[in-house]
């Protein structure tokens, strides 16, 4: 009797672990996936020049907000369905680091069909440059709402024409 409970708990004790590994598995996918579409956003902003919403009258400004959609969709990053919670969390990071948000907007979800990320514009001395926040997220059931964490990246200054 004595090895009969030795042999369950080596048995849940490899499970566990098994458990663990394959948190660490997804956990790392979905981190990949968060920190490849923050980086793809942030080489479109530079290469633009600018995020669209904070200027629509550049010619190139649908431009740039297909190949920020084709790169999403390529980056298999998943879309958030009326996540009014999400355009709260942008506000936080915004106030906090003294910005202001181009996406998401309360707008922005009239198409019930959005991806959760912000883009975030600050000011410096020589110009204004973009904070990208991507959210990494668990489709656990029960808890998964719950366990979204922020990727966080910035774009190079982008200088203003000053008499240049």
């Amino acid at each position: 009797m004595k090895e009969a409970i030795g042999q369950a708990f080596i048995v849940n004790l490899i499970l566990f672990f098994f458990v663990i590994l394959v948190l660490l598995f997804f956990g790392s996918i979905n981190y990949s996936k968060a920190y490849k579409t923050k980086n793809r956003l942030i080489t479109t902003i530079e290469k633009y020049g600018g995020y669209p919403a904070d200027n629509n009258e550049r010619e190139d400004a649908t431009d740039e907000l297909n190949e920020i959609k084709e790169n999403l969709v390529k980056a298999g990053y998943q879309t958030v369905t009326k996540d009014v919670g999400l355009v709260g969390k942008c506000n936080n990071i915004a106030t906090k680091n003294g910005g202001t948000v181009l996406y998401p907007l309360d707008e922005d979800f009239s198409n019930n069909r959005n991806y959760e990320y912000c883009i975030i514009k600050k000011s410096s001395s020589i110009g204004s440059y973009y904070q990208v926040v991507a959210y990494m997220r668990f489709e656990i059931p029960l808890i998964g709402g719950m366990l979204n964490f922020p990727v966080m990246g910035e774009t190079k200054v982008l200088y203003d024409n000053i008499g240049i």
